[in-house]
């Protein structure tokens, strides 16, 4: 129904659900969508839902039947109520609009509802529809004369003015089944006359491209032609479709110029490393034995000394009748002594002389002196550092072999 509400005109509606409290084999979904002309208002008294006579605001509701829902989204409404508590209840949904268009003849309203009851097997889907005339709507201005269709088509900008749509196209279907196809004009209206009476059938089929027809283009009319009685005009609401808000870009960062890579250089195959020799473990090396420091010899006492030395060997005197064997015997002895003891009869041949034997003996010791060699204190000071430098080679010698070993 409609209400004047002062400032404004209102509507009220109820649907009615389960009148007969049966048993519920699934629960009840509701859906209603608002149509044009008219907007959800959230302060109406009627946004109540009533349960076996009991009537409960929305608030009230949503407390009572936590397992039940209210859903409100722009124009549509969504109703569930669960199996379990409302099983064998009555219910009536009751909720008010307000016209935001008073130029509107007519106010539709179309719900869909899906229930099961606990006896039957399938859900059953049942749409509902009921219209309601303006009492606000001026005959003179847009109202139809006998024979005459008129259709309004009208849409709600972002900011919530309505105003015509134009280059709307429509198909309507005749009485007889023939149907015609009529675009709006700049008014955003069709004007149909001489029409023959009965009932017609109205589908919009396109809108502009800036116009949401996901709500629209599914929706049919019917409207009866009289010829004898004035009619009232078809209003057709749509919606603007919602732009997204418009967000400056962001300046793109300098961009460097491109430069071309610089070749690889050639690469040359892969060549696998030759496996190492095997390394025997390491062996800590024998320390080697201390050596002692080298102390060098003490030299040779000199020949020249006052040491009078005793002769090597002494030569007795032989007696007369000898003296031809002992001439023989000495030159052997001679030679003998200077091989063997040499350095003694050298140090003889320096010392001071005995004591002066008889003529005999000295001339036996000087045919020994012929025989004996002559090498005096100098050949014995040369054998001497001979030999020193002879010991110091091979100290010398034994050394660095020893520190080669380590």
């Amino acid at each position: 129904m409609m209400i004047n509400q002062g400032d404004h005109n209102a509507l009220a509606w109820g649907i009615y659900l389960n009148s007969n409290a049966t048993a519920l084999g699934s629960d009840i979904i509701c859906s209603d969508i608002i149509q044009g002309g008219q907007q959800f208002d959230p302060d109406s008294p009627y946004n109540r839902i009533t349960v076996n006579g009991q009537s409960l605001s929305f608030k009230e509701f949503k407390a009572a039947y936590p397992n039940s829902s209210i859903e409100i989204n722009g124009k549509t409404l969504t109703f569930r109520f669960n199996k379990d508590e409302f099983s064998g209840k009555t219910i009536l949904i009751g909720y008010g609009t307000k016209i935001t268009d008073n130029d509107l003849a007519v106010f539709n309203n179309t719900a869909t509802v899906i229930y099961q009851l606990e006896e039957e097997s399938q859900p059953t889907t049942v749409d509902y529809s009921k219209a309601v005339k303006s009492i606000s709507f001026d005959a003179n201005v847009t109202g139809t004369k006998p024979g005459e269709m008129k259709i309004i088509n009208k849409y709600t900008d972002e900011k919530g003015k309505i105003k015509t749509l134009p280059d709307a196209s429509f198909v309507i279907i005749k009485p007889d089944g023939e149907s015609m196809t009529y675009t709006t004009d700049e008014n955003g209206v069709i004007d149909i006359k001489d029409l023959p009476a009965g009932k017609y059938t109205i589908k919009q089929i396109t809108v502009p491209d800036w116009i949401d027809f996901s709500k629209a283009k599914d929706q049919t009319w019917t409207i009866e032609i009289s010829d004898n009685e004035n009619g009232t005009p078809l209003i057709v609401y749509n919606e603007v479709k919602k732009s997204i808000p418009w967000t400056p870009l962001t300046p793109a960062k300098e961009v460097k110029p491109w430069t071309p890579l610089t070749p690889a250089k050639e690469v040359k195959p892969w060549t696998p490393l030759t496996p190492a020799k095997e390394v025997k473990p390491w062996t800590p090396l024998t320390p080697a034995k201390e050596v002692k420091p080298w102390t060098p010899l003490t030299p040779a006492k000199d020949g020249n000394s006052d040491d009078h030395s005793m002769p090597a060997a002494i030569i007795k005197p032989a007696d007369k009748h000898a003296d031809s064997e002992a001439t023989a015997t000495l030159s052997t002895s001679a030679v003998h002594t200077n091989k063997s003891n040499a350095v003694a009869v050298n140090n003889y041949s320096s010392q001071p002389q005995p004591v002066a034997k008889p003529a005999a003996d000295n001339g036996m010791i000087a045919q020994a002196q012929k025989l004996l060699p002559k090498t005096g204190n100098h050949a014995s000071n040369a054998i001497c550092w001979l030999g020193i430098m002879l010991c110091v080679s091979v100290a010398g010698w034994v050394a660095v072999s020893k520190k080669k070993n380590n």
